[in-house]
């Protein structure tokens, strides 16, 4: 079963509340929830940690309309740890005017390990200015009646500020190895993760409760004599209760590192605003914490080094004020105040390089200097009587009180752009290279053009390029206030252009000129698309067009009660784009598929309403006139104890009042439809809060002034966000509209789920709010932590002989997300059980015990299937230590129904490492390993044992392959002899890897010293295939050509012997065969084949004719499926023989083809594919289901037999595909079922299903 991703959104834990007089600042550090507007009053993350936010919370997925847009540059492995260096590109980030692009361009993200981005909630001890009262430190959630109505009162009564002592309220967005969500502690003081992904994730903090020491890049100083403040310059930023390490372990024990080094941490500082302030001189803040190291729960890691530059500024401008009458209730500047700049300053890390037991990646920067930038002018004097200066660093965005940056220059003030990176092997030699170029002009946002991928060398070679077009509509220039209210161009705002304050309370005050300033902050598709990513190109020559519209909702989620409103006018435009058409070509002007995207309800049934759900309006003015009653706290003013009276109250601002409201992705769609070329087409239907799943009431609130306004109508109820954007639904049609599948997906629906959460109490100061008439309110309410698995998928395929309904339920454990069994119903009508066992079902094994404790929880020790009640089988996996803190399995036994528990085979010997050095099957030879560096397999010896073969060889020089590579093979060629001395039969095949150890072994020997001989480009594929005698190398068996759209032709110079060419380019007529077929596979399931075949092109097409053999010479017609006839898209068709031969003369063996049928009967055949019952030796899987991070095993008595492995998921997409190998890693897989297709040397191919974790 495989799970939709579904966004997840943040949320406030606890703010605070204390009468001082900047309260207004403190408060609104408090206030504001993730959104474009936070960085006016929150710490946020530098543009670069956001962005990974960004996929967390808009992710790939019909649901957002957002497309996956990705480019795979390189994977950092050893053994089963890996790093995936890939690009990927959000619409969401780079179509923002005031978004400053990232590392790698505008819209780009380099995924280079992982991130943790913390959003700030509440106040820390020292973050309070003199002779303030600290407020107390107590968790305010703890108590059973945390939410109860005298205890919110309590609360309200006493204006309780909670201090938030190592990040207590904070939430932090994780993002790593494809797993995204967020963690927060609870009221036991405990981490919970909040995701919808199936892993248990161990979340541990290492805190730093005393002063830290980090130094900064030294600063050039521009001393002012009017802010001389007498502090000397420091590169020195102290900080104190905070966290400097997380640690998360995976449920296979992977150890994943977060900071823990003083490079690998980001911290932000946010700049004054006009009658703002800064909180002593500490308001710098970690926001970002970098992946460091990966470890094996065996000890081996990879590790991730930084470096720091010195420190670049973004800012916004807004309008924002508040006006109370009578003023003795306001605060002490109760006048408007005009346009404000706001900055805020980052000091941010760069990786320098990944460091793993046998390779390097090395990355290199430059300053993004050559891009457009802001354009600063001084609005606002920071403090009275300072002039502004030009080129002075805090006279323009006030960073007074930071001593070691507050008189830096402001000029060239970039973050940092990647060049490229260099992989290398352990000792230094360069294996490839990856360049990055970008736009090169002052006047544009920064944006990658291309990516070049180069072999060992710089010198000129044939090289796979990717590039990149872009709309060419450009955006307008930082701060130019051409944005609707979600942040996007619309080039439509004239009115934020003065700098008179009295302009703009005239202006929002005016109801017609409000109307008109309203009306300039809503969307306009002409602008939106600006400098969007339109094309990629790939080195082949084919190329990938993308076109995007604006996003359109039909009906308003509402709140406090939860409703949907429907537009009473239909559909309407709102910020930001989703994806329209997906056009594929495979060279110039030849479309080979294209997918349009249609978001509206009841597709299938011409329905015409917008299927988009808008979830935040935004509000920009407030009004209130009339009597109201004293805040539940208040001191009053000398002379006016006791508050009489009616108050009045304008607010109006430029960013959205209620910007706490806002609730991630503004839209998102319960329908999507997927139409292809021919007019086929699938539907999607999604959770969402038109469809039951809008959010639940909270816990409780309380306010003052309730008869003002619904203030809290703006903070969140008990968020459903954990299961909207699950998929409800898949529906396929053909060009007909006749539905031909229909899968029905069911989640986790146990009333009881809702018990797991985080609990949270929200303070907020109300509009009114002021110094001196304090109106506050709080809200109580859960953050759900429960995990929303898919329980049930119910697949129903409409055949005109009649609908055949296929339904798998699973169950899981509820403390740790493992899939604890699987029912379905096979062909037979039976029904049949998979159930699991982890290490906490052996609560009393002291290796279960040990694993536990390091959590390694997710292998699996016992699989048992039964069928129709009875039981099938069952595999059971013991683990054990072979030596200290080394868990792996120690033996796999089986029973087949009723018989004996039979050990299949035995893991007898492995490294202080884990890695496994000796086998054995019962009755059987030993089957040796020996390894370089634990992750090279240098030799295989079958019929000996591990002690003779230490004996025979220096261990020490095969652990350092790379250096004794010249001595290897004479090293290996001595052990092969003195082994023959004791164990005559022994059978050795050996592996060298001679200047190839990050490509592939460049020669394997057989225990006949028969050899093949690799050799590869400089790239690092493959390039021949020679026969050889030991090291020598004969006949040429293979050579691959690898040429690339407008790249010289370079073959010849590839083979060894003889010269091959490039084939000439063949031109089909009007004579052109009915089909193209893509593939053809023969699929041997139990007692069956299935026989499926795919086709890209039909015309004049017939039907297909099914045909069988068991001599090649005599066929039988199975049956007839009917063709497309016409069509020039993808067509997938099926055929099940139920009846195959199994014995007989042909041993099993069946031979199938596809006879291919035009209208005018004449017809063509497909290649011949066979399915063999009875064959001895057919291949098992284990552990199954595959744990995660684990790896699955072939076990086969002859690898040689296996041609290639290929892993679909259970919508049927290609997820992997190798050649053959005993080890697969699994790790990129989502959990879910998977089917695993084994292609024989012969062409037959086996099935198995398998369960991924």
């Amino acid at each position: 079963m495989t799970l939709k991703k579904h966004h997840t959104r943040k949320s406030l834990i606890v703010a605070v509340g204390l009468i001082f007089s900047f309260y207004n600042t403190l408060y609104a550090q408090q206030k504001f929830e993730s959104n474009q507007y936070i960085n006016r009053s929150l710490v946020t993350a530098s543009p670069v940690a956001s962005g990974f936010g960004v996929f967390g919370d808009v992710p790939v997925s019909h649901f957002t309309g957002t497309p996956d847009i990705n480019i795979p540059l390189y994977q950092v492995a050893y053994k089963e740890l890996y790093i995936d260096l890939s690009l990927r590109y959000h619409q969401a980030i780079g179509t923002k005017p005031d978004a400053f692009p990232g590392i790698t361009g505008n819209g780009w993200m380099l995924n280079t390990g992982g991130v943790i981005i913390r959003v700030s909630r509440g106040t820390i001890p020292y973050n309070f200015p003199n002779n303030v009262p600290v407020p107390v430190n107590f968790n305010p959630t703890k108590d059973p009646n945390w939410s109860s109505a005298a205890t919110m009162q309590t609360h309200l009564k006493n204006q309780t500020v909670f201090v938030n002592a190592e990040g207590r309220y904070d939430e932090y967005q994780y993002n790593f190895g494809g797993r995204t969500g967020k963690f927060y502690i609870d009221h036991t003081d405990v981490f919970r993760i909040k995701s919808e992904q199936g892993e248990d994730i161990l979340v541990q903090k290492d805190p730093a409760l005393s002063y830290k020491e980090f130094t900064m890049p030294a600063e050039p100083q521009l001393p002012l004599s009017c802010l001389a403040t007498g502090v000397a310059y420091t590169d020195i930023i102290k900080q104190r209760n905070f966290v400097y390490k997380f640690t998360l372990t995976d449920s296979q024990g992977v150890k994943y590192t977060f900071g823990g080094t003083d490079q690998s941490i980001e911290f932000t500082r946010p700049g004054m605003v006009y009658n703002g302030f800064d909180l002593k001189d500490e308001n710098t803040l970690p926001t970002s914490w970098y992946l460091t190291s990966i470890e094996s729960p065996n000890g081996y890691k990879i590790d991730l080094n930084y470096k720091r530059d010195k420190f670049y500024i973004t800012s916004e401008a807004y309008v924002s004020d508040k006006i109370i009458l009578p003023g003795k209730f306001a605060d002490n500047d109760n006048s408007p105040k005009g346009r404000i700049i706001k900055s805020t300053l980052y000091h941010p890390c760069y990786l320098d390089e990944i460091i793993t037991p046998i390779s390097k990646v090395k990355f290199d920067w430059s300053i993004a200097n050559q891009q457009l930038g802001y354009t600063f002018n001084v609005v606002n004097p920071p403090l009275p009587n300072c002039g502004a200066v030009p080129g002075d660093l805090h006279s323009q965005f006030h960073f007074t009180k930071y001593p070691e940056i507050r008189d830096a220059p402001i000029t060239g003030r970039f973050p940092n752009k990647l060049d490229n990176f260099v992989v290398s092997n352990s000792v230094g030699v360069r294996k490839m290279k990856v360049e990055f170029t970008y736009t090169n002009l002052a006047t544009t946002r920064l944006k990658l053009l291309s990516v070049r991928l180069k072999g060992e060398s710089d010198t000129p070679q044939n090289i796979p390029t990717y590039s990149f077009e872009y709309n060419p509509l450009a955006l307008p220039e930082y701060l130019s206030y051409k944005n609707d209210d979600y942040g996007f161009y619309n080039n439509k705002n004239p009115y934020i252009t003065s700098s008179d304050p009295i302009y703009y309370y005239n202006m929002f005050t005016n109801a017609a000129t409000r109307q008109l300033y309203l009306d300039s902050r809503k969307p306009d598709i002409d602008f939106t698309k600006a400098e969007v990513l339109q094309k990629v190109t790939y080195p082949t020559g084919g190329y990938t067009e993308y076109e995007f519209e604006n996003h359109e909702y039909g009906r308003t989620a509402k709140y406090w009660p939860a409703s949907v409103q429907e537009n009473a006018n239909g559909a309407v435009y709102t910020g930001g784009l989703r994806i329209k058409r997906i056009s594929h070509y495979d060279y110039l002007n030849h479309k080979a598929t294209e997918k349009k995207y249609f978001y509206k309800l009841n597709y299938a049934a011409a329905g015409a309403t917008s299927s988009g759900v808008l979830n935040y309006e935004p509000m920009h003015f407030a009004y209130f006139n009339g009597a109201v009653q004293a805040p539940a706290k208040y001191a009053g003013t000398p002379g006016a104890p006791n508050f009489e009276g009616n108050m009045t109250y304008t607010q109006y601002s430029t960013d959205p009042l209620n910007a706490s409201g806002y609730r991630s992705n503004h839209i998102n769609y319960s329908e999507v439809a997927e139409v292809d070329l021919d007019g086929s087409y699938s539907v999607y239907k999604y959770k969402n809060y038109d469809n039951g799943y809008h959010d639940k009431p909270a816990e409780n609130m309380v306010s003052d002034n309730v008869n003002v306004g619904e203030f809290w109508k703006e903070d969140e109820m008990n968020s459903m966000e954990l299961e909207r954007g699950q998929i409800l639904s898949e529906q396929s049609y053909n060009s007909a509209n006749s539905l031909k599948q229909d899968a029905v997906y069911a989640y986790n629906d146990d009333i009881n789920r809702f018990n797991s959460h985080v609990r949270r109490i929200k303070m907020v100061p109300n509009p009114i709010f002021t110094m001196n008439y304090p109106s506050l309110r709080y809200t109580a309410s859960l953050v759900y932590t429960y995990y929303p698995f898919l329980k049930t998928k119910t697949t129903t395929h409409y055949e005109t002989g009649g609908n055949v309904v296929n339904a798998a339920t699973a169950t899981y454990h509820a403390t740790n997300r493992l899939i604890a069994s699987e029912t379905s119903v096979d062909s037979k009508g039976q029904t049949v059980v998979i159930s699991y066992k982890y290490p906490h079902d052996y609560a009393a094994d002291p290796v279960s015990i040990a694993m536990s404790s390091k959590h390694m929880i997710a292998p699996v020790f016992e699989t048992k299937t039964t069928v129709a009640g009875t039981q099938e089988s069952l595999v059971q996996t013991p683990y054990y230590s072979p030596s200290a803190n080394i868990y792996v399995p120690q033996e796999v036994k089986v029973q087949n129904g009723p018989g004996a528990l039979e050990t299949r085979l035995q893991f007898t010997k492995y490294d202080s490492r884990g890695t496994l050095l000796e086998q054995q099957k019962p009755g059987d030879v030993k089957e040796n390993f020996l390894w370089s560096r634990s992750h090279y397999l240098m030799a295989k010896v079958v019929g000996s044992d591990h002690n003779t073969i230490s004996a025979a060889i220096d261990q020490s020089a095969l652990g350092n392959g790379e250096i004794n590579e010249l001595m290897i093979p004479s090293f290996l060629d001595a052990m092969r002899n003195d082994i023959a001395l004791t164990h005559k039969m022994a059978q050795i095949t050996t592996y060298t890897y001679t200047g190839t150890w990050l490509f592939g072994p460049n020669a394997v020997t057989d225990p006949n010293r028969k050899s093949l001989h690799y050799l590869y480009d400089s790239f690092g594929r493959l390039k021949s295939v020679n026969n050889g005698n030991g090291m020598a190398w004969s006949t040429l068996r293979a050579s691959y050509c690898y040429n690339y759209a407008g790249q010289p032709v370079d073959c010849s110079t590839m083979a060894s012997i003889g010269s091959i060419a490039a084939p000439p380019l063949t031109l089909l007529g009007e004579g052109a065969l009915p089909v193209t077929l893509i593939s053809f596979e023969a699929v041997k399931q139990e007692n069956i084949v299935k026989l499926n075949w795919s086709t890209s092109f039909e015309t004049n097409s017939d039907r297909f004719e099914i045909e069988r053999s068991i001599d090649g010479k005599q066929w039988l017609k199975l049956g007839i499926v009917s063709s497309q006839g016409e069509s020039n898209a993808e067509h997938e068709y099926s055929f099940t023989d139920n009846g195959p031969i199994k014995g007989g003369p042909s041993k099993g063996e069946n031979l199938y083809r596809l006879k291919m049928v035009d209208v005018d009967s004449t017809f063509t055949y497909s290649r011949i594919r066979s399915g063999v019952f009875g064959q001895e030796g057919d291949v098992a899987l284990y552990p199954n289901p595959v744990t995660i991070g684990d790896e699955l095993t072939l076990l086969t008595d002859d690898m040689s037999r296996i041609a290639s492995v290929k892993i679909y998921d259970s919508l049927g997409k290609l997820t992997h595909q190798a050649p053959a190998s005993k080890q697969i890693n699994t790790r990129k897989l989502q959990a879910g079922l998977y089917m695993v297709l084994i292609t024989y040397m012969d062409g037959s191919i086996s099935s198995h299903r398998v369960v991924k974790q």
